[in-house]
Order: structure tokens, then C-alpha cells, then sequence
């Protein structure tokens, strides 16, 4: 038996025994030891085993200070930390203030690495927190996208909006402020094509044909960007300014969108953009009726 594999048994000993301060103590003064002796992996070994003992024990401000001291190993994002700052995030309870500050953490440590939010938000829309699971997807990877569209079409099913377009349009919009309109497009395609294929409007012309007068707006919208037809932009936000006006974050990213592709200064407040949009996606959308008649095929 290796004397880190001594260490960790006498440790979780000490867990099991209640005494989760020694433990964490020890977890943290060992690990210590071993990078000042240049075994770094050893001293993640340590941690990642103190990270998963101690949230399973529900001593979750101590698993996040030993998951605190996991990512001062790491100078970046690289592959190995990838992976254990994943097995770290899996080991806490989504629900808890610590997960929260984990993120927050981790975040700010990567600045913002995709791969990370990739791994996010595939949790959260997995357990069904679609609006934590938005924020982290639309900052996540090409793959990223899928999962999106595919969480947007199963929040359709669930939610209290009766326009099949609302939720897409949480996904495209903020996307399209990113920069980002070959994912948007490829999300609102996904998307489409779990409601009905065949609703996919291919040409700016053509007249829309569904009763979703948001769905409408985001096809146009995504074909005249691709088109740069910046006219046909200012027309559609002024037709559907009632579809779009019950929700701010809807108007919010339209003006911002308007900006980014075509120059065109909506008028808003003076605030930080997109800060502001991913405020508003955290806040539950206005409450309405779902739509009898919406495809879901």
C-alpha cells in the first residue's frame, strides 16, 4: 500500500468517524506537503478524494475550499483539469450554495472556458433547470448547441408560453448577440425540426407558416441576418414589437442584435448589455397558456 493511499484511508476514517474538521485539516495540510515536494499528482489525488468525501458527508464549504485549493495546481484549463474540476462539480449537490460558488469559482479561474460551461449546463438541463442550463450552453461548444436546442424543445413541452418560438428565441437571441449566427442557425434548425421540419421558412420571401408569431419572428430574423438585410431587420422588430415587448430579455437582445449585425441603435437604457441579458435569463418568463394546437411531432 502507497503512503498516499495510507493517508486517504486514515482520512476517511475520520469522516466517517464525524471528525470533519481534523479531516479536512489533514486533507488540506498533506496536500500541501506533496507540492512543495513536486508531487502534484499526488497532491490532486488527495484532494479529489477530500473534494467527493466530504460532500458526500454533506461538509460542503470544506469540499469547496479543498476544490479551491484543486484548481491553484492548475496554471490553466488544461485536459487533466477539465476532468477532475467535472468529477468535483458532479460530487455537489446541484441545489447547494456551494455548487453556486464552485461555478463562480471555476469560472472565473478558466475565464469563462467553454468546455466547462459545455459540462454546466448539460447537468443542469439534465435535472431540468433549463434557465441555469441556457447560460452556461449559449457560453459552451459547437456540441453545446444540440444539447440546447434539443433542452429548448423538451422546455417547450413543459412551460406556460403558447408560442412554440419563445423558447428557441431564448436560445438564437443570445447567441446572435455572441456573434455567434451559424450556431443560432443551426439551433433554430434542431429546434424546428423536433417541432415539425417542414416549418422552416428557407427564404426571406416566403410566408411564414405557422401560428407562432414568435417562432415566425426568429426564422425571419436569422434569414435576414444571413441575407445582412438590415431593413428587413427594422421591419419584423416593429411588427412583432407586441410579441416581443411582454418579456424584456426578448427586447433586450433584439436591440443588442440590431447592434452587432446591422448597426442599428435601438433605444435602451444605459446598462452593461449582456450582463443584463443573462440576468434576465436566470428570471422565470411572464406565465401564459400553452398553445392546443402547437406540433410537437
Amino acid at each position: 500500500m502507497s503512503g498516499v493511499q495510507k493517508v486517504l484511508l486514515k482520512l476517511r476514517k475520520n469522516v466517517q468517524d464525524g471528525d470533519y474538521y481534523e479531516a479536512y485539516q489533514m486533507y488540506h495540510s498533506v496536500s500541501q506537503r506533496f507540492v512543495k515536494q513536486k508531487k502534484q499528482d499526488q497532491a490532486v489525488q488527495l484532494l479529489m478524494d477530500g473534494i467527493k468525501t466530504m460532500n458526500q458527508y454533506n461538509q460542503h464549504a470544506s469540499a469547496l475550499d479543498l476544490a479551491e485549493r484543486l484548481m491553484e495546481l492548475y496554471s490553466s484549463p488544461n485536459t487533466d483539469a477539465i476532468a477532475h474540476l467535472a468529477q468535483a462539480f458532479y460530487s455537489f449537490p446541484l441545489d447547494s450554495a456551494q455548487c453556486d460558488l464552485f461555478i463562480k469559482s471555476v469560472l472565473k479561474w478558466s475565464k469563462n472556458d467553454v468546455n466547462l460551461n459545455h459540462i454546466f449546463g448539460c447537468r443542469y438541463a439534465k435535472e431540468g433547470q433549463y434557465y441555469n442550463a441556457e447560460t452556461h450552453l449559449i457560453n459552451g461548444t459547437l456540441d453545446s448547441i444540440k444539447v440546447l436546442a434539443d433542452m429548448e424543445l423538451e422546455f417547450s413541452k413543459l412551460g406556460n408560453m403558447n408560442d412554440a418560438g419563445y423558447y428557441i428565441s431564448r436560445a438564437c437571441l443570445p447567441l446572435l448577440v455572441m456573434g455567434k449566427y451559424s450556431e443560432a442557425k443551426t439551433c433554430l434548425e434542431l429546434y424546428t425540426a423536433g417541432l415539425n421540419p417542414e416549418l422552416l421558412v428557407e427564404n426571406v420571401q416566403d410566408t411564414p407558416v405557422s401560428s407562432h408569431k414568435l417562432f415566425n419572428f426568429i426564422q425571419i430574423l436569422i434569414a435576414a441576418i444571413g441575407r445582412n438585410q438590415g431593413q428587413l431587420f427594422s421591419t419584423i422588430v416593429n411588427n412583432y414589437q407586441s410579441e416581443l415587448s411582454f418579456d424584456s430579455f426578448l427586447t433586450d437582445c433584439v436591440a443588442q442584435v440590431g447592434k452587432v449585425f446591422f448597426g442599428i441603435g435601438l433605444k435602451q437604457k444605459q446598462t452593461n448589455p449582456f450582463a443584463e441579458i443573462m440576468k434576465n435569463m436566470l428570471n422565470p418568463a411572464p406565465q401564459l397558456q400553452i398553445a392546443d394546437d402547437m406540433d410537437m411531432d
